[in-house]
């Protein structure tokens, strides 16, 4: 047993597996720790909000996933959740990958706009747990959360052996398999897949040949690829540092510095919410009052908010109204200033997260000055997904070829990632402008602001130059203003209503 059990249990249904079996199967040892596995556990208790300070949840992934120790009866703002989903949300943002240049480029486009559709969702989930991996196959792009990934071994903090796993279950039988890759160079990477399969969630798993099932039918026991200058995977992981130790090679949980903070802000909240419960109206009177309403035939049933009380009454106050007031402000700025602590540490500008508006409306500038850390935090994730994705279309391009999906062939990518502070309209403008001033190429205009690849964009400016538009830019200033004004004039000129009795319109 141990974590790879724990893993399978997680990925759903409880059986056992005992890792040594793996390990000896392809004659391995894994590279991460005690330490990484314990902090793995704990980035993912967090994340599904069943942290360890956490108990009576109500969710119990990590649980099942980990087990827990939990002796408290604190309750969770989720905030670690929500750190990951604005991350996610910021580094996608209207993100758009355009792919060129060849027959083969329509093949990546397919394959990256499906990709895109998912995409969101697990950057959030990298962002809690450290990493992910993008993996071509025959059905798209697999995308692997590390509950199906066993690091093996680490070059230069990139991932070169591993091992990943795929369920099925049918039926009481649980099959897995697991598929080894050890890039070792240029011209020898190996890779292994080996079967296994329990006839219960209860019972242990035993070696099968692969073809025991029609979803593994045809895969190869072991080939040996040549001509790839990285693994057949990429590996998108938190950019932060791992302060872990010195020896660790795992990616981190963008939340992995502020572990205390998220404690203290869920404390804050449990303070606040027990003081909500309790802040109803109380009437204290005697108890002997209290009794004696309840004595005789009928019983009288006293509202909740009325107490007994057995010493210190008198005449005088026999019968006290209590009405508490809950110290809201106080409260607020207590879990704002942990906000600040944890938005600083995950790397975001001072006050992005509150529970209070920004009073007065704000520019793009003034944004833009004061959101520079999260920019730049953004702009970071932005680079390493660009990476993973530009390491996948290798990926994808040497499994297409091999298999025959789709040539070998040259592309062009284009990446857009909308400024997460910008103000389409005023930003329009001003390149406008520059364009006017001949200092931003038309094409450029055209693909920052009208939606053109590169390509597209430098094509339509030679055309319309052929046809006879102006080669100076300043002329195209001129011609942009134009246009503009013709329509506007459009709006009111180019659709009129006929004098038909349909009311139709026609063009003029």
């Amino acid at each position: 047993m141990g974590i790879i059990s724990n893993i399978f249990n997680y990925l759903g249904g409880r059986y056992s597996f005992e890792s040594d079996k793996l390990y000896r199967a392809f004659e391995v040892e894994p590279a991460m720790n005690e330490l990484d596995k314990q902090m793995v556990k704990e980035w993912a208790d967090i994340y599904f909000g069943n942290a360890y300070w956490l108990v009576n949840s109500g969710r119990n992934v990590t649980d099942d996933l980990f087990g827990s120790d939990s002796n408290s009866d604190l309750r969770t703002l989720d905030i670690a959740k929500t750190v990951c989903e604005e991350i996610a949300r910021l580094v996608t943002l209207d993100i758009d990958i355009q792919i060129t240049g060849s027959k083969h480029a329509e093949y990546l486009q397919g394959q990256i706009d499906g990709l895109k559709e998912v995409l969101r969702d697990n950057i959030e989930l990298a962002c809690g747990v450290g990493y992910i991996v993008f993996k071509p196959s025959d059905n798209g792009v697999d995308i692997l959360n590390p509950f199906e990934i066993i690091p093996i071994r680490y070059a230069k903090k990139e991932l070169v052996e591993v091992i990943f796993i795929d369920k099925v279950e049918k039926g009481k039988d649980i099959y897995v398999r697991a598929e080894y890759h050890n890039y070792i160079d240029e011209n020898n990477y190996i890779i292994k897949n080996k079967a296994f399969m329990a006839i219960d969630k209860s019972a242990a798993m035993q070696e099968v040949p692969l073809d025991v099932i029609d979803e593994w039918r045809g895969i190869q026991g072991e080939v040996n690829l040549k001509g790839l200058k990285h693994p057949l995977y990429a590996v998108y992981g938190v950019p932060i540092t791992n302060n872990i130790s010195l020896d660790s090679k795992i990616p981190m949980s963008c939340y992995s510095g502020c572990i205390d903070q998220l404690e203290d802000i869920d404390i804050a909240y449990t303070i606040f919410a027990d003081e909500t419960r309790t802040s109803g109206k109380m009437i204290f009177m005697s108890k002997f009052a209290i009794e004696n309403a309840n004595t005789g035939k009928q019983r009288t049933v006293l509202p909740k908010f009325v107490k007994g009380l057995d010493f210190g009454v008198t005449a005088e106050n026999t019968i006290h109204e209590y009405n508490p007031v809950i110290q809201v402000d106080k409260h607020r700025d207590q879990i704002n200033l942990l906000l600040s602590f944890i938005g600083n540490k995950c790397g975001f500008s001072e006050g992005h997260f509150m529970f209070n508006e920004k009073s007065g409306l704000l520019t793009a500038t003034e944004v833009e000055a004061d959101q520079r850390r999260t920019i730049n935090t953004i702009s970071t994730y932005r680079r390493a997904l660009r990476h993973s994705i530009d390491r996948l279309l290798e990926c994808i391009t040497y499994y297409s070829s091999i298999y025959g999906l789709s040539p070998d062939e040259e592309y062009s990518v284009h990446y857009y990632f909308k400024d997460i502070t910008a103000n389409f309209e005023e930003d329009r403008r001003r390149n406008l402008d520059l364009v006017r001033a001949n200092v931003l190429p038309k094409w450029k205009y055209l693909v920052n602001f009208e939606g053109y690849t590169e390509e597209e964009a430098r094509r339509l400016v030679a055309e319309a130059n052929e046809d006879g538009g102006s080669q100076r830019q300043d002329d195209y200033g001129n011609q942009m203003d134009q246009l503009q004004e013709q329509y506007q004039k459009g709006n009111k000129t180019v659709y009129a209503e006929t004098e038909e009795t349909d009311k139709g319109q026609r063009e003029v």
